[in-house]
């Protein structure tokens, strides 16, 4: 009787083993595809906001000067819009439609760095163009509020994307320094991410 009772306690107790390693697995496997999501969401919105970057220099209410660089800016953000943004293998994939072509000879000359240079010069530009008398002049024309606004809530929602990214790759790696998933391998051969990081304070 007695052997009955202590193989029935050995049974759950291997049942509960087994069920927390389901259990980190399974939320391990959820992180990482809720950063992947994440990431192409925010390469989505950055090819987003350079097209309204140029929409908003097309306007003529910035004067030629700032539409040069707005314009420049934007360019190099959508030229660039297949490198990632991290050093990790998760890189961004490029939306359908969002560019026709690119130069096959910097298909194996791209880093996050060039990524995260332009990025954050878009940003740059945005901030230093769009200051209150811009934004006032571009408030007095139609057109020129509503693209106003429209990259204004572009560049909100690419922060909010990206303090979800960063916080959902916290927890992937915080769970994956835990010494049960490196010994059982529980996060399988998946790489390990990274956080984005970029100048988006427009």
């Amino acid at each position: 009787m007695h052997w009955i009772i202590l193989l029935a306690v050995v049974v759950i107790v291997l049942l509960g083993i087994l069920f927390y390693f389901w259990t980190l697995a399974r939320r391990l496997d959820l992180l990482h595809r809720r950063v992947m999501a994440t990431r192409l969401a925010i390469g989505r919105t950055l090819v987003k906001r350079a097209a309204e970057a140029l929409q908003l220099a097309d306007t003529g209410v910035l004067d030629p000067e700032a539409c040069e660089q707005l314009i420049s800016a934007a360019r190099s953000c959508l030229q660039s819009a297949e490198d990632p943004l991290t050093d990790d293998e998760l890189g961004l994939v490029l939306p359908a439609g969002a560019r026709e072509s690119k130069d096959a000879n910097r298909l194996n000359d791209t880093s996050k760095d060039d990524r995260y240079l332009v990025e954050s010069h878009l940003s740059q530009t945005l901030r230093a163009l769009l200051q209150q008398p811009q934004r006032q002049a571009l408030e007095a024309d139609p057109l020129g509020k509503v693209l106003l606004a429209d990259i204004d809530e572009t560049a909100y929602r690419l922060k909010i994307l990206r303090t979800m990214h960063n916080q959902d790759v916290a927890q992937v790696q915080s769970l994956r320094r835990k010494k049960v998933v490196r010994l059982f391998h529980l996060a399988g051969r998946a790489t390990i991410p990274q956080y984005i990081d970029y100048d988006d304070l427009t």
